[in-house]
């Protein structure tokens, strides 16, 4: 009788030590599952680090080359429209250099107000990015 019991307490502890081998390998898969997203998440906080100093720098690109891009396209199919077109109409006439010069006085004018434009909108964009840039060096 006495045997017997020992018996079913050492088939008791073995299976005990099993399960606790078992639930040891578990907590060590568990601990590495954890440091693996530790790891990918400090990935993704730098590369989301990244992407806003990324996203800062294509705004403030952007803020100068948007008036830029947007004067250059109306002066481009200004000029290439109507001097163009001008041009082929009255190729033989002296009329001809008359409309020419005038429309080159308007494309001058056209850059006179392209360059006051971007002096408006890029002075006050730049001294915005430089003070957001002294209050993040602080």
């Amino acid at each position: 009788m006495r045997e017997v019991k020992l018996n079913q307490i050492n088939k008791e502890l073995k299976r005990l030590k099993k399960e606790i081998e078992h639930n040891k390998k578990k907590i060590e898969e568990i601990d590495r599952q954890e440091e693996e997203i530790d790891k990918e998440k400090e990935g993704f906080d730098k590369e989301k680090e990244r992407d806003k100093i990324k996203s800062k720098k294509f705004l403030s690109n952007m803020s100068l080359f948007i008036p830029a891009f947007l004067v250059r396209l109306l002066e481009d199919a200004f000029e290439s429209k109507c001097l163009n077109s001008f041009y082929n109409r009255y190729k033989d006439r002296k009329v001809n250099m008359i409309l020419y010069s005038f429309f080159m006085r308007i494309a001058f004018i056209i850059d006179i107000v392209y360059l006051i434009t971007c002096m408006i909108i890029v002075l006050p964009v730049y001294k915005i990015n430089k003070f957001i840039k002294d209050v993040n060096s602080d």
